[in-house]
């Protein structure tokens, strides 16, 4: 699935023989790699035309965070779950559990189902201490063994279940990612942060991203880390440093930023960009397809690409 500004897309991904392409800034041939898609306008879902994220919960049934709350899609109806402020939902994520958090404006929660089990948005704004409260967007919500985070800019909140930890940032937190069971935080004042025995550490050479803002980190293989960065590249991370690793969407993220992404199966990662739709490299970061307003999709900046379980 993927979220764009204005629209919703649904994609079916059929893996088939693929072809490397290097030419800079060329789009790669309409070969490999078909995308099987159906497209959601505002006037399907009827609500704000602005969506931030995607998750689904173990049932199957799509989740989106909208403007105006959290769009809820069974396969053939669109429903849209309140929130307590029914401002900005800006992050889902869905536990191993199967329990899906929102980061809404001011406040975030969970989603619970009632007695006609209908789900509905549980906050636990009441939770946090008052002088706490003050806080707008939710940028991200990851869960780890020891509870779920929800990253706005200038608080870090950890829900176990029965109490609330918080942790503050002097220039503001940025991003946050959860990379097996580490919590890692990009810091404005400080560069990348892990959370260690809860407190938050700087990485080895994590210092070099206070100015240079960080969108991805994905597990690539058993000793290595991928780190994405908005328009200054990857590296791999191996706990102790930072490697360059070029692409052939360098180019592409030179101009439109890349905003963040996720693996498609094993073998691809899908980059969601804030000018070129998305770009899908392999594993040797060769650019295997291009989807924009010239082929699939109708805008291309894009805010949030998952991989669903359908996938």
């Amino acid at each position: 699935m993927i979220s764009t500004s204005r629209y919703i897309l649904l994609f079916t991904i059929l893996f088939g023989a693929c072809t490397a392409w290097g030419q800079e800034m060329e789009r790669p041939e309409e070969v490999g790699l078909p995308f099987a898609h159906e497209h959601f306008a505002p006037q399907d879902y009827e609500q704000y035309p602005q969506n931030w994220a995607v998750t689904q919960d173990h049932r199957g049934l799509i989740y989106v965070a909208n403007n105006d709350g959290i769009l809820e899609y069974d396969g053939e109806d669109w429903e849209l779950i309140p929130t307590l402020t029914n401002t900005f939902v800006r992050s889902l994520h869905t536990d191993s559990s199967g329990t899906v958090w929102a980061g809404v404006r001011g406040d975030f929660g969970y989603l619970s189902p009632d007695s006609t089990g209908t789900m509905t948005y549980e906050s636990l704004h009441e939770e946090v201490a008052k002088e706490d409260r003050d806080f707008e967007d939710v940028w991200n919500v990851n869960s780890t063994t020891d509870g779920t985070y929800f990253q706005a800019e200038d608080y870090l909140f950890r829900w176990n279940g029965e109490s609330m930890e918080v942790w503050t940032s002097e220039e503001g937190f940025h991003t946050s990612f959860v990379v097996d069971d580490d919590l890692y935080v990009r810091d404005f004042g400080r560069g990348l942060l892990q959370m260690s025995d809860d407190s938050l550490e700087i990485v080895p050479g994590g210092a070099q991203f206070e100015d240079t803002p960080v969108h991805l980190m994905l597990r690539y293989d058993e000793d290595t880390v991928l780190v994405g960065t908005h328009r200054e590249g990857f590296y791999l991370y191996d706990g102790s440093s930072f490697i360059p690793f070029e692409t052939e969407a360098d180019p592409f993220l030179e101009e439109n930023q890349l905003y963040q992404g996720t693996w498609l199966r094993e073998d691809y990662i899908a980059l969601a960009t804030l000018g070129s739709g998305v770009l899908v490299i392999d594993r040797e970061g060769q650019l295997v397809r291009v989807l924009d307003t010239s082929a699939e999709i109708p805008d291309d900046i894009v805010n949030h690409v998952y991989a669903d379980e359908q996938e």
